[in-house]
This record gives structure tokens, C-alpha cells and sequence, in this order.
């Protein structure tokens, strides 16, 4: 996970103004739960390597969950229990993150802000900029997904300073007067193993008010 200083500094230079989610411990598994992803089977031409990469399968979605909730801002998601946290706000911006445990490889970061001139494609590009300023490159939105009025679902990649290749789900969802976006991000070498937990992660979050269009949740 990148520094929790910078990854702040980074978003507030982006946004002016934003409330951070305070955790509330719960077992209750998130909502809605990701159908395991078919994974490719290896030819015999394939390099080894690659045939062992295909042929793992995808990590088990964890039973027990920590609720992160904001009552405030009105929103909530929830993490893998024993994922190590932290939160912090800067400049108006509302920055939560969080490391699943092993044998996980996730890590997960919130961002919440105030501006009601904001659309859902001008938070689409927030997310690009806000993966671009934390030094990533070779940034790329392989996929758009319409969830419904409120919500977009992006699925990015990204290198970071280490040349680590990153694959990212990023939901961006607008309210009356909120705006979040939550980065569930993974090596991309290790992402069909942990799939499942990660679109787990997205999946769970809510929106108290039903979003801007007050039939969300």
C-alpha cells in the first residue's frame, strides 16, 4: 500500500473540500459477493510460468467482515476482518485505506469529497488523476461499466515507481452533495486469485441517501 501521506497530499490537490469512515466491527459478510471468475486452462504450448499463473485458483472470499461506516457522509463499505487500516483528512479531502490480510493481496482506498458540480464521467476522470498523481504510469481504463444512474464501475491498470503492474476496480458514485470513489486494487499478476474478494469489496457499498438519484443503495 503507498504511503497514506502522499496518497492524501495527492488527493487534495485535486478536490477542495470532503468525512472519513469511522469502522465499526461486525461478521456480517458484505451484501453482495462476486461469482468466481472462470479462469483460462493452460495448452501444452503454454510457458510454464503462465500455465502455473492460469491454473490457480481464485482465493476464497473471507467469511468475517469489518463494517466501514460514515454516518455523516452517509455511506458505508466493508473490508476483510484484520485488514490494517488508517484515515486521515486534508484540505477538505476524506482519504481511508486499508491492507487485506494474507493470503490476500488487496489493498483498498477511499476517497470522499464535496462538489455538486460534479458528474459521474468527471469522477471517472478524478479517479484516473488521482492513480496518475500518486506517481503511476501507463495508466489505462481497459473497461467502463454503466452500474446504474448513480454509479460507474471502471476497471483499470496502472505501473507503479516499483514497475509493479496493478489492476484496479474503481467505483466512482455520486450523492446529493458527496462524491466517492473506491479504489479496490490488486498486483495484476495476482488479480484472478483475488477477484472474488475484490469485487466482493465493491459490491458492498452503499450510499444512506439512494445517491443522487434516491434509488441507490
Amino acid at each position: 500500500m503507498r504511503c497514506l501521506s502522499r496518497t492524501v497530499l495527492a488527493a487534495a490537490l485535486l478536490f477542495t473540500v470532503g468525512g472519513c469512515p469511522k469502522p465499526a466491527t461486525t461478521t456480517t459478510p458484505p451484501p453482495a459477493t462476486a461469482k468466481p471468475v472462470a479462469t483460462a486452462k493452460a495448452t501444452k504450448d503454454a510457458p510454464k510460468k503462465l500455465t502455473e499463473l492460469k491454473s490457480k485458483k481464485p482465493l476464497p472470499v473471507p467469511e468475517d467482515w469489518d463494517r466501514m461506516v460514515d454516518a455523516v457522509k452517509g455511506f458505508a463499505f466493508y473490508v476483510p476482518k484484520g485488514s490494517e487500516s488508517k484515515q486521515e483528512t486534508e484540505g477538505g479531502v476524506d482519504v481511508f485505506v486499508a491492507q487485506v490480510a494474507k493470503p490476500h493481496d488487496i489493498a483498498v482506498m477511499c476517497v470522499v469529497y464535496k462538489d455538486a458540480s460534479k458528474s459521474k464521467d468527471d469522477l471517472a476522470k478524478n479517479a484516473v488523476d488521482i492513480i496518475t498523481s500518486m506517481g503511476d504510469t501507463d495508466v489505462k481504463v481497459l473497461e467502463t461499466e454503466e452500474l446504474n444512474a448513480d454509479y460507474t464501475l471502471l476497471t483499470i491498470t496502472s505501473v507503479d515507481e516499483q514497475k509493479v503492474k496493478s489492476k484496479t476496480r474503481a467505483l466512482v458514485a455520486t450523492d446529493i452533495t458527496d462524491n466517492y470513489l473506491l479504489f479496490v486494487v490488486s498486483p495484476e499478476t495476482a488479480f484472478d486469485q483475488n477477484v472474488d474478494t475484490v469485487d466482493a469489496i465493491w459490491q458492498s457499498f452503499e450510499m444512506f441517501s439512494g445517491g443522487a438519484s434516491g434509488e441507490s443503495k
